[in-house]
């Protein structure tokens, strides 16, 4: 019986020899490690990536530019203590102050309005061309169910009230156009001792949007805020209240911002960990994705309030500074869906802690979080657009020459008819787009990129152009991007009119490159890689078995020479 082969064995460069089953075993090592470095490139992805929008399709139209904004109580201040306020906000660069306006100080007997305490806050506020955003909340008692009466709010027992209310409410701020209805949406103690229902407060946005005359003014309507109760936020019931409410269609369709409170905790803003449970900036993912389940997917997010509580002392007033200004820088860079971003409190009351590490203001001095946030508004990052979608009014825009407001249903827009009129936008990324309208009185775009200013009409080689008539019977708005592939970084783009018709502009949308992307990318190559190198050894390892590849080595002195047995040549010469 004959004997099987032995393993053929291939000698090595160093002499050593190499056995099929160790080279195989090798080739498997190397698949299974370029696969789990390819699997774990895929969930660093997910991790590093989680909220940051990949469907270009989607627009978040915003209805407010970024810019700074905090809350504010302006109630029962001198008139110079008023205009000392709001004048020192102003000089800081903030545009926009989130108020809230009690129904229970306004009308403490039916029928009966008195605005004394708001109408000095609403005058300042349009005096200083600053933007109030109004929280309706704080329904009187007489207007309240008896059952409800001891609850910290509660709604209405007749719509017919709170449209009144509203009514009432423009007679004395008639430029305002934010306005919240109700807070607190998932707190039951808001709400009479219930949850809210998806019926009553679509009722509410419908009483509230008659009285305040939204589609004559162009107004917004925005959510109660959730997420405010760290003891329900803990259990989740914020989320629990955003799917519940939002399925239904009424209240999507009257409201155009979620509010939302997010208290970052104790730990950094670039902690990526999103969990119900755990108070941290990425637990607003978390939000974005019980929206996106109701199916309202366009719909934008603001941060009524942001901040870092910590655990009452872990985050000091210093590191509360660095904090929130990088945080509103990572909703800049990663999340389009979020619109403004308020400070969580101005302060400046009542007398605080000198360690108090929320406010703005503490006794009458300047904390490190108002001087961080005066710098990141001042900064090129802060005053730039960046990531999605803004207004044609954003701040980061500069209009020259003579534009026409115009506020409709669909948002806001901006018209010229003067081939001199430019406008110059400002914004931080690689790629740029501008929503226009097209229809058959529009004309012809131009537009330059990083460019002091618009050459005149016929001359410049680097002056695009946007033929906004081309076979167009029926205006409509499109975005068109007129510039992409740009270094991250800063940039400017001026836009004009080439001919005597008109330009609509209905918005800018900016592109960035997708943050933290290297590392995925070398992670996969190096899977990649493994991977190949595996393969390789196995495609070698099975053409030398069946005998496609010669494995005898190169170096001739490695190599057996052939021996034949007994044999002993004879000497060629005999002496």
């Amino acid at each position: 019986m004959s004997e099987p082969a032995p393993a053929r064995r291939v000698v090595a460069g160093n002499g050593t020899t190499r056995t099929p089953q160790g080279r195989l075993l090798r080739a498997m090592v190397l698949i299974v490690i370029g696969m789990l470095v390819t699997v774990g490139s895929a969930s660093s992805d997910a991790y590093l990536h989680r909220g940051a929008t990949v469907d270009s399709n989607i627009i978040y139209q915003q209805p407010a530019g970024a810019a700074l904004a905090t809350n504010v109580d302006l109630r029962n201040l001198t008139a110079n203590a008023l205009q000392s306020e709001i004048g020192i906000l102003r000089e800081a660069g903030y545009q926009f102050l989130r108020q809230p306006v009690y129904w229970s100080d306004v009308e403490k007997t039916p029928g009966e309005f008195d605005w004394s305490i708001y109408s000095p806050i609403f005058d300042s506020i349009a005096a200083s061309h600053l933007t109030p955003v109004l929280v309706l909340q704080g329904t009187p008692y007489w207007a309240r169910y008896p059952t409800q009466v001891d609850a910290l709010d509660a709604p209405p027992f007749s719509m017919t009230l709170l449209d009144r209310f509203c009514q009432q409410l423009m007679t004395v701020a008639p430029t305002a156009r934010f306005f919240q209805i109700g807070a607190n949406l998932d707190d039951p103690d808001y709400w009479g001792h219930h949850h809210v229902s998806a019926f009553t407060y679509a009722n509410m946005l419908q009483a509230a949007s008659h009285g305040l005359n939204i589609a004559g003014i162009d107004g917004i309507l925005i959510s109660g805020e959730i997420g405010a109760n760290p003891t329900l936020r803990e259990t989740g019931e914020d989320l629990a209240t955003i799917r519940r409410l939002f399925v239904n269609p009424d209240i999507r369709g009257q409201v155009r911002v979620l509010a939302v409170s997010i208290d970052g905790g104790n730990t950094s803003p670039y902690d990526r960990n999103a969990s119900a449970r755990t108070d941290n900036l990425s637990r607003a993912v978390l939000v974005r994705e019980a929206i996106d389940d109701t199916g309202a997917l366009t719909l934008p997010v603001w941060f009524t309030h942001l901040g870092w509580g910590g655990d009452g002392g872990s985050v000091s007033a210093n590191r509360q500074g660095q904090f929130v200004a990088a945080g509103i820088r990572r909703v800049r860079d990663e999340w389009p869906w979020v619109g403004l971003v308020f400070n969580w409190a101005y302060g400046n009351g009542e007398p605080m802690a000198a360690e108090a590490n929320l406010p703005l203001v503490v006794n009458g001095q300047q904390t490190p979080l108002m001087e961080a946030m005066i710098r990141f508004g001042k900064s090129i990052i802060g005053s730039s657009m960046s990531n999605g979608f803004s207004p044609p009014d954003s701040s980061a825009c500069t209009y020259n020459g003579n534009w026409q407001a115009q506020h409709l249903r669909e948002g806001q827009y901006r018209l010229a008819r003067d081939p001199g009129s430019t406008v110059t936008c400002r914004f931080w990324g690689t790629g740029f787009s501008t929503v226009f309208r097209f229809s058959p009185d529009a004309g012809t775009a131009r537009y330059v990129v990083d460019r002091s200013t618009l050459p005149a009409v016929g001359t410049g080689t680097d002056v695009g152009n946007v033929f906004l008539t081309y076979r167009v019977e029926n205006a409509f708005e499109q975005p068109v991007e007129l510039v992409s592939g740009l270094p991250e970084g800063y940039h400017t783009i001026t836009i004009g009119l080439a001919d005597n018709h008109e330009v609509v502009i209905g918005g800018y949308l900016v592109e960035r490159e997708r943050p933290m992307i290297w590392p995925i990318a070398v992670l996969v190559a190096a899977g990649i890689v493994a991977m190949f190198l595996g393969l390789r050894t196995i495609a070698y390892l099975a053409a030398e078995m069946v005998g496609m590849i010669d494995t005898r080595p190169h170096d001739p002195t490695q190599t057996a020479l052939p021996t034949l047995t007994e044999w002993n040549p004879m000497p060629r010469f005999r002496r």
